[in-house]
């Protein structure tokens, strides 16, 4: 695979931490891990841009992997989630957390749009790490590429279901396009359409088909309602 120019892949893997706590994956079935939600498919990854982003040591594992050919990389901690900084600790006062008496050590907390865990609570004080969660580990990936997605048609799929379907949003099934002459036709079921996020999804949605399949040269989205009565 060529680095020159963005590519788009689809990629079934797992991502381990040295103590063997899986920490992201793409395959059902896993145990050790507390994810909240597994996609349980080949995950969409974008090669030379950022838009369907990894830790930058897999994506360059994965810029020269053969298709269907499983492999295991470790990744340093520079090429994956940072280098722990111990500077990045800060104690705060507990009332600059909001309702602090529902957070406890391990949470992690917001505070003044930056993402961080608490190590320490005591005497009106709150220590946060504002480092990656992962950052100053080393991560494995076990990790198969599925398929190269060399094609607009390949593309519009993957794209659609990486922005379109979630718990939240929709399922596989919700899907309904058509791709002619260049002009993508986007149908948005009804259940789509009461999401708040659905105009950020577009939005995001049509800058990567753009982005990734450039001679498509427009896009229709068009909201489906049915007659209940």
């Amino acid at each position: 695979m060529s680095a020159s120019s963005p590519r788009l892949v689809l990629v079934d893997f797992v991502a381990k931490l040295p103590d063997g706590s899986i920490i992201d994956t793409t395959q059902e079935g896993n145990e050790n891990s507390d994810l909240p939600d597994i996609q349980q498919r080949p995950r969409l990854v974008s090669l030379g841009y950022p838009s369907f982003v990894v830790t930058e040591g897999f994506e360059e594992a994965l810029k020269g992997a053969e298709l269907d050919m499983p492999q295991t990389i470790q990744v340093e901690p520079k090429n994956a989630y940072g280098v722990w900084d111990r500077k990045m600790v800060r104690m705060i006062t507990a009332r600059k957390l909001n309702d602090s008496e529902k957070y406890g050590v391990g949470d992690e907390v917001e505070i003044s749009g930056r993402k961080g865990i608490i190590k320490f609570m005591g005497s009106g004080r709150v220590q946060v790490d504002y480092n990656h969660k992962y950052a100053g580990k080393t991560i494995q990936y076990d990790f198969t590429v599925t398929d190269l997605l060399d094609t607009d048609d390949a593309k519009v799929v993957a794209i659609l279901r990486e922005t379109l379907t979630d718990d939240e949003f929709g399922s596989d099934d919700d899907l309904d396009y058509i791709l002619q002459d260049n002009s993508l036709n986007v149908t948005i079921p009804e259940n789509m359409a009461k999401s708040e996020s659905l105009h950020s999804r577009i939005h995001q949605l049509q800058m990567n088909i753009f982005r990734f399949a450039p001679d498509i040269k427009d896009i229709q989205f068009v909201i489906k309602y049915k007659n209940k009565h």
